[in-house]
This record gives C-alpha cells, structure tokens and sequence, in this order.
C-alpha cells in the first residue's frame, strides 16, 4: 500500500514537470505528501490494542498461568450506543442483537430520544442489569 502512494507521488511530480500547471502541481504534491507521510507513520507507529491483550493472553500460557477465558482485565470493554427515537417496530430485535453477540465484555447503552410510542415502555421491559 504504501509503495502504491508512492507510485501516486512520482506521477505527480512527473505531471507538475511537464503537464499541469506549476502551482497547482505543487499543491497537489505536497497536498499528497502530507498524506502519505500520516499514512507511513500511522502504519508504522499504531500498536492495536487487541494485539497487546492477544500476546498478554498467550505470555501467560507459556508461563502456565490458569487463564479463565475472557475476562474484564484481558478483554477491552465494548460500548454499543443506540439512539432511538419511534422504534417500537424494531427496538426488540436490535436490542436482541446486541446482547446475543458473541463478545462477552460489552455493555449496551440505548438512547431514547424522546419517542412519542411505546419504545421507551418496550426498552423498560427488556432492561436488564
């Protein structure tokens, strides 16, 4: 990918040299060249999380240490935010299909932004703790 933008960057040069007008070449360029520079270090400084956690998990297999699936310290937790607003119809499935995920540290925050139906008594039954 990133030999793809520096593909892009030399072709750019190419057309501020012999084809485009020169300023708006350059802008181009270095428009360009600003990006390819926060994608190469974006690329080459991000640590993802979940890989930390993964080698974590795995450092502690080799240890021998007991690990007892996931857990709230080896799993991030994830936040499922679902504003709603006259969802009657479908608020039981989508709350449904957001508990049943197979991830198990999560939490489902429903926002009801002032439904004049029976959404907020349908969210009311299904509330769980």
């Amino acid at each position: 990918m990133l030999s793809a933008v520096a593909i892009v960057l030399c072709l750019k040069i190419y057309l501020i040299l012999f084809v485009m007008d020169f300023a708006l070449g350059l802008y181009s360029f270095f428009s360009s060249f600003v990006l390819f520079n926060v994608l190469f270090f974006a690329y080459t400084k991000y640590k993802d999380p979940y890989v930390k956690v993964m080698e974590d998990k795995d450092n502690e297999k080799e240890k021998g240490e007991k690990t007892t699936g996931r857990s709230s310290s080896s799993a991030p937790l994830i936040s499922i935010v679902v504003p709603v607003k006259n969802e009657e119809d479908n608020i039981r499935n989508c709350v449904e299909s957001c508990l049943n995920q197979t991830y198990e540290n999560k939490e489902v925050i429903i926002v009801n932004d002032g439904s004049t139906d029976k959404t907020a008594a349908i969210l009311d039954e299904q509330l769980q703790f």
